[in-house]
């Protein structure tokens, strides 16, 4: 069965045409358009981009090629772009890179395994603009580390004032826990 594959192209709000339509995706997020094109020697997802990235400023101010992007998403006011060699970008909305992040320091810990995000395996989250979180299910439960963004190392333990797991802030109160508990359960037509 051939795949049919929808092409899309960016346009001015005047309507005037700013790019060919040559992208099968095409997103805002976070401060970042991010378009994708579709990789035509794409075969297995371990050796290949599935398809090339590119971020952007939504006024078009500036404009980045990720080249070997395995995987880009938003994480806070950052974009984290994950490469085909397991190096860990941090990119700003300014179009500076924040962070970069050699593959080789996370050999150990992804044990010969590429990042899946898409499984939830290995997901970085931007604590803030100083360090970054890395976390990793595995059999044994999962392993953290700390990206320290402002000096580019990888760290063992959280950096002083950090704590242990992402989600351990008293400062950034959980919003699931947050929720207002509802005392009727509702349904389709209205409440029971």
């Amino acid at each position: 069965n051939p795949t049919i594959l929808f092409l899309y192209g960016l346009v001015s709000s005047k309507g005037e045409l700013v790019t060919d339509p040559i992208y099968q995706s095409i997103a805002y997020a976070g401060g970042f358009l991010v378009l994708e094109r579709p990789n035509p020697a794409f075969a297995n997802r371990f050796d290949t981009p599935r398809c090339f990235v590119t971020l952007a400023a939504p006024d078009g101010s500036w404009v980045r090629e990720l080249d070997n992007c395995r995987e880009c998403y938003t994480g806070k006011e950052y974009m984290i772009a994950l490469s085909m060699d397991n190096s860990v970008d941090v990119w700003e909305t300014t179009g500076e890179r924040k962070a970069h992040f050699d593959g080789a320091l996370f050999e150990e810990f992804l044990n010969g395994k590429f990042w899946e995000r898409s499984d939830s395996s290995a997901v970085v989250y931007c604590k803030d603009d100083k360090v970054a979180y890395v976390c990793c299910k595995d059999d044994e439960g999962g392993k953290t580390l700390y990206l320290d963004l402002e000096n580019g190392v990888v760290l063992d333990t959280p950096p002083e004032g950090y704590p242990k797991n992402y989600k351990d802030d008293a400062s950034e109160p959980d919003l699931m826990l947050q929720r207002p508990k509802l005392g009727k359960r509702c349904e389709w037509q209205g409440c029971v």
